[in-house]
């Protein structure tokens, strides 16, 4: 059986809690049927070798210079097209147009975005562009009731679209 195949795009790899979520799924996903690897603009501190030693490659393709950085996006092009995927993953802005950008023109057959604040210092102009990134992807996942409001309300998402994700230390109102 082959290994379901998983990219995971983010900005920058240091000590946040994308990055420790990211940790988690690397060291919880069971690795005898997932494949992963991440996609950053770069990797700093101790974070990157705890995610390496997890068996998790890391490939850096270098800061984003503006909004969309060509060079970067046909970098992470190439990782998509020799891994060969099944699921694209982004996480926060720069991570999501990464992974809808390089998840649509490497026709990835599932692209997940992933928002983790309730950004209230987003301009218009950024809402509007995470709101066209956000209409291709396949799944959206919040982190909070409010992060979720945020995608179905401001962005305007459906809500059957969005999934929120409880912490460890909050309870979900369902269980």
């Amino acid at each position: 059986m082959r290994k379901i195949r998983v990219l995971h795009c983010l900005q920058r790899i240091d000590s946040g809690g994308v990055e420790q979520r990211r940790l988690s799924l690397v060291r919880g996903l069971d690795s005898s049927i997932y494949d992963q690897k991440i996609v950053c603009t770069s990797a700093v501190g101790g974070l990157p070798e705890l995610i390496r030693s997890a068996g998790c490659e890391i490939i850096e393709v270098g800061e984003f210079e503006k909004v969309f950085d060509f060079k970067r996006v046909s970098a992470a092009l190439d990782v998509v097209r020799s891994f060969k995927l099944d699921i694209i993953h982004g996480a926060v802005f720069e991570g999501v147009a990464l992974a809808v950008t390089a998840g649509f023109l490497g026709r990835v057959p599932v692209i997940i975005g992933e928002e983790t604040s309730d950004p209230q210092n987003r301009s218009w102009k950024g809402s509007l562009l995470y709101r066209f990134y956000s209409g291709f992807t396949h799944h959206m996942v919040a982190v909070s009731p409010a992060t979720e409001e945020y995608l179905c309300s401001k962005i305007r998402l459906p809500r059957k679209k969005v999934t929120t994700i409880w912490s460890a230390s909050r309870q979900s109102p369902l269980d």
